[in-house]
């Protein structure tokens, strides 16, 4: 049984780092990111996601091998159309990569073709029926049309769904259309950016956990980059702070899909969102270590383990 399952894109990367180092042709894509996030920490994870013929058989196979299940990858008779181009600032921030060097923001006009976008997007009948058991399901960022379809088909009762950013529509700001969204799912995982989107101004990261907490989520964790996470529990009013755990970054693509994988498995294993974001934190450190979503694939769950020890956490 596959008990953990990421659905989303699978992608073919470019990368632009503001050193001026690149990296062409890489295994990328949210769900994938998310897989290997969860991989470290788990042997039972499977994806659900779309890919052209095109796409290289040896990255699934690489995918397979490190023991994530691939059933749910379905190939469309089409050449891949999902292709990142992801140029880094110095502070952090990401634009996308258009010909001719770093286009508009990601949010603001999406480099590939929307409809595209929503075709290469898995649908409920993409989930396999291997699937069906899975105990933890994480949504990664696709058209909020096909989030709206999927989160309701695919909840069961005790199968615990985490949720991305699902406002990637342009209907930021308009709240009561994802209140139904938001109340199915258990937590929810934006960025700090994602926050700027959605308000459409600058937002207190704690405020904005606040605000996203009153339309449903039982838990709101917001990633921060190289300044960790923020979890805030509406419940409880608690609100803890999950620094990023040091290391070497290379490449942070995929960082945060990555964090998202790990907090799936610790939300799981233990109830705690806070414990699930440390988690999330350990699983991205290894990530941004190396090129691609294929350099993680053989961290080992006692790696995890050894840097969760050396982590700390405290109430903001």
């Amino acid at each position: 049984m596959v008990k953990f399952v990421t659905v989303g894109n699978m992608t073919i990367d470019e990368i632009l780092l503001p050193d001026g180092r690149s990296a062409s042709s890489q295994c990328g894509g949210n769900c994938l990111y998310a897989a290997v996030g969860a991989r470290i920490w788990s042997d039972s994870v499977g994806i659900v996601s779309l890919v052209g013929t095109d796409f290289p058989s040896t990255w699934l196979n690489a995918v397979r091998e490190a023991g994530i299940d691939t059933q749910g990858i379905a190939a469309l008779p089409q050449p891949h159309g999902m292709h990142a181009g992801l140029a880094y600032r110095a502070d952090g921030e990401r634009a996308m990569l258009q010909e001719g060097g770093p286009g508009r923001d990601e949010y603001d006009k999406f480099p590939h073709e929307w409809q595209e976008w929503l075709d290469y997007s898995p649908r409920a009948e993409h989930v396999p029926a291997a699937y069906a058991n899975a105990i933890g399901v994480h949504f990664a960022p696709v058209p909020v049309q096909a989030h709206e379809a999927l989160v309701p088909a695919m909840r069961r009762p005790g199968r615990c769904l985490t949720l991305d950013s699902p406002w990637w529509d342009g209907a930021a700001g308009q709240y009561e259309p994802r209140r139904a969204l938001l109340g199915a799912i258990d937590a929810l995982l934006p960025s700090e950016h994602d926050l700027r989107v959605f308000f459409r101004t600058s937002v207190d990261p704690a405020e904005g956990a606040r605000m996203l907490g009153r339309l449903g989520p039982e838990a709101v964790v917001v990633k921060m980059g190289a300044r960790g996470s923020l979890v805030s529990m509406p419940c409880t009013e608690t609100m803890v702070h999950v620094p990023a755990f040091p290391c070497d970054v290379v490449d942070p693509t995929g960082a945060g899909d990555a964090f998202c994988g790990g907090f799936l498995v610790g939300l799981v294993e233990t109830g705690d969102p806070v414990e699930a974001a440390c988690y999330g934190t350990i699983a991205a450190s290894f990530v941004v270590e190396g090129f691609g979503s294929l350099f993680a694939l053989q961290v080992t769950r006692r790696d995890a383990e050894a840097r969760r020890r050396s982590l700390n956490v405290q109430p903001v």
